[in-house]
């Protein structure tokens, strides 16, 4: 099988440590990655002291061409599969090929419809527009 490899988004690429990106190389040797399907990995969600919630995950591009997130739906689930949180989002990303790429989504307190969910076992639905 072909090696998926770590690939940030130049912000990313600009703002995070060393430290920090070596924490993500771990994490990413933990995730088993999909052949032909674009899949997520929820690295972590939070809620934010404004009433908002924030989730990190990997983007995992198991094609074989790079492919371009520009409007996607994302919608963060509890373990009961009741939403937590979505909204509409324009991250305007490059995937590469093969590759993982983190990403976080922000979602703003309108967009929060539980406040005290458990966040143990979150799951993250992306729906591209």
């Amino acid at each position: 099988m072909e090696k998926y490899r770590i690939h940030y988004h130049p912000m990313w690429e600009k703002t995070l440590s060393e430290s920090q990106k070596s924490t993500y190389e771990e994490l990413v040797q933990t995730v088993k990655p999909e052949d032909n399907q674009l899949t997520v990995k929820v690295v972590y969600g939070t809620y934010k002291r404004n009433g908002g919630f924030v989730i990190t995950v990997f983007l995992n591009n198991g094609f074989k061409h790079a492919i371009t997130v520009e409007k996607a739906r994302v919608s963060v689930l509890d373990r009961d599969g009741k939403i937590i949180a979505s909204d509409n989002f324009e991250p305007y990303l490059y995937i590469n090929a093969r590759s993982f790429q983190p990403w976080s989504f922000v979602f703003s307190k309108e967009s929060v419809l539980q406040n005290n969910a458990e966040l143990d076992s979150l799951q993250v639905t992306i729906e591209i527009k």
